[in-house]
């Protein structure tokens, strides 16, 4: 259900192209719009669907983050 709420925050940004939109279902989303503005940035520079953006992302967030987690285990 959250997942929804966030799309539905990152389609208001690619809307009206601000941040900060009100969204009566998320009150707090809007006020942390983090990985909505990467999704939205990307989406937008490549042409690709919100959704699919979205999942390239999550991609390169979870890529990174295991990176760093065996980068600070050897050292």
């Amino acid at each position: 259900m959250n997942e929804y709420l966030h799309w539905v925050t990152a389609q208001h940004i690619m809307e009206s192209g601000r941040l900060f939109t009100s969204n009566v279902l998320f009150p707090i989303g809007p006020s942390y719009p983090g990985l909505e503005i990467v999704t939205t940035a990307f989406a937008s520079l490549s042409g690709l669907p919100i959704f699919t953006a979205s999942v390239v992302m999550l991609m390169i967030a979870r890529m990174v983050f295991v990176a760093s987690l065996f980068m600070s285990m050897s050292a």
